[in-house]
């Protein structure tokens, strides 16, 4: 269903995170921090590790 979404939404930036739920901020911490700073950053930011 997100891939339907995203594709009506021009410039959309989405990403799927495996087995995850609806709790990421929780139970990913680091990814969704670094997947932010990235996004603010304008996508300049390298991924960490």
């Amino acid at each position: 269903m997100v891939r339907r979404v995203t594709a009506l939404i021009p410039d959309v930036q989405a990403e799927i995170v495996q087995e995850a739920g609806h709790g990421l901020n929780l139970e990913r911490p680091e990814l969704v921090n670094e997947r932010l700073l990235r996004f603010i950053d304008g996508g300049r930011s390298q991924p960490a590790g």
